[in-house]
């Protein structure tokens, strides 16, 4: 419990300004006492008050790892504007995925200005770049969502959600595909997408400026959830006959990152690659060695930009020749 009772909001407000003196402006105890006219001590116990009541909060954290050699050798290769490697330490999966998303976070932070059309996709991953991102108030920025709904019990890594979570930190408008990823057939999808709304949207999100998205992998043991309650057991056996390694943007791609030919990828509402490729600037943010495979005809296919990944699965992209 904290050691100070409030008792107006005139010393809350001299807390924020000993608080903002102290840590923001670096003036010592001594310059602020001066500055707020009470002693030295009482200057100390107002900035105790302040971290206690909460005006003040510290974080420490450690600055990410990135193995730049990896990633310059990640963008010569592959034609990248940029790269970033984080050192998964042998992490996998969840345990990468904050890491990933702060890393994520830096690079739209660095991209995003005034007047962006930014494209959403959606995953943990996702989830995690959203919530790794620096508020800041923007002007006329506009976030689409450019694949359509998982229909997931966790709402927080669906797409309306990470589009509404990224638009918020920007301050900025939100453009909605209110339409399931995966339908039952392709004439569904016809039909849906004749919608006049549906088509706006869509065709919104492949004028974006900027994209970041999500790799999936259909390795047997990734829990990724993105055809999660969505695509059948008879469907994926399907599509790992048929040569899949992954999916990006919600369709399916094979080793050498062609849209997978399989009936699936007739059933899938999003912009589509051909829409991604149209996007000036895109972001992949995905990593663990289980997606090598995914991420490497992501890059091979030329949909991504800027790949923000761990080490075992750059390392896995980077030994496979061809």
């Amino acid at each position: 419990m904290p050691s100070v009772v409030v008792q107006d909001e005139d010393y809350i407000q001299l807390l924020y300004q000993v608080g903002r003196l102290y840590y923001e402006e670096g003036l010592t105890q001594s310059e602020i006492a001066l500055r707020v006219h009470r002693s030295r001590p009482s200057v100390s116990r107002l900035l105790t008050a302040a971290r206690e009541l909460g005006v003040v909060r510290i974080e420490v954290s450690v600055p990410l790892r990135q193995e730049e050699h990896i990633a310059r050798a990640l963008e010569q290769r592959f034609g990248l504007r940029s790269a970033s490697v984080i050192v998964s330490g042998g992490r996998t999966g969840d345990a990468l995925t904050p890491d990933l998303g702060r890393a994520g976070a830096e690079h739209l932070d660095a991209l995003v200005e005034d007047g962006t059309v930014l494209g959403v996709s959606n995953g943990r991953t996702l989830a995690a770049t959203a919530k790794a991102l620096r508020a800041r108030a923007t002007d006329r920025v506009t976030v689409v969502q450019i694949i359509g709904a998982l229909g997931s019990e966790n709402f927080m890594i669906d797409g309306p959600d990470v589009t509404r979570a990224v638009a918020s930190a920007y301050g900025g408008m939100c453009r909605y595909l209110h339409v399931p990823l995966l339908v039952p057939s392709a004439a569904i999808r016809e039909n849906l997408t004749a919608d006049p709304r549906v088509r706006r949207s869509l065709d919104a999100g492949r004028r974006a400026d900027l994209a970041v998205v999500g790799v999936g992998s259909v390795h047997l043991t990734d829990s990724s959830p993105l055809f999660e309650g969505l695509r059948s057991e008879e469907d994926l056996e399907s599509i790992l006959a048929a040569g899949a390694v992954g999916h990006l943007c919600g369709e399916h791609l094979d080793h050498r990152g062609n849209p997978l030919d399989h009936p699936i990828n007739e059933r899938v509402i999003g912009i589509g690659l051909e829409g991604l490729r149209q996007i000036p600037m895109v972001i992949g943010v995905a990593g663990g060695a289980e997606k090598g495979p995914a991420i490497l005809a992501a890059l091979r296919g030329g949909y991504l930009d800027v790949l923000v990944t761990d080490d075992a699965a750059a390392r896995y992209a980077l030994s496979q020749t061809g």
